[in-house]
């Protein structure tokens, strides 16, 4: 009778041995799977993070191409294409903005216009009269302050705000 007890007690313990083994086999299979899981997730997390710096690089620098393209193209709404002068509009911002910020000096407005301008483009042809203006425009430009402004007013006219000026 001992010896059936002693067989029944051996055949328990190994099977619970074995189901200890079993265990001790699913945990380590458990630890694997949360491995491989934890080093997925830290390329994946890598991976999103590599790719939104890069985005967020290139969000950047297109943001800094449209800011230098906004400038560019505020500048162009404000000069004359062919003279490289100020034009009407800028000129009128100018005179907004002195108005506006109550600035206390003097000014003079001329207005000039080239005598018989359709005549020189009629018979010498635009691209001279282009080069006229130009001429014009870089006389003016030579021969005024540094703080009056010259601009293009329209066709062969141009407009002088001259500061800081008395009336004599």
């Amino acid at each position: 009778m001992q010896a059936l007890y002693d067989n029944r007690d051996k055949a328990q313990r190994i099977d619970l041995l074995e189901q200890r083994n079993k265990l001790s086999e699913q945990i380590i299979e458990n630890n694997r799977q949360q491995t491989v899981i934890t080093w997925l997730a830290i390329v994946l997390g890598g991976f999103v993070f590599f790719t939104l710096l890069l985005l967020y690089r290139k969000v950047k620098e297109s943001n800094r191409k449209l800011q230098q393209a906004n400038v560019a193209l505020s500048e162009q709404t404000k000069r004359d294409p062919l003279t490289g002068l100020e034009n009407r509009r800028s000129m009128q911002l100018t005179m907004e903005t002195r108005k506006t910020k109550n600035v206390a000096t003097s000014m003079g407005l001329v207005l000039l216009d080239i005598d018989n301008f359709k005549t020189i483009n009629d018979t010498a042809g635009h691209d001279v009269g282009d080069q006229v203006l130009v001429a014009v425009s870089n006389t003016l430009t030579l021969v005024l302050r540094e703080f009056d402004l010259v601009c293009r007013f329209g066709g062969e006219e141009f407009c002088v705000l001259i500061t800081d000026t008395t009336k004599e």
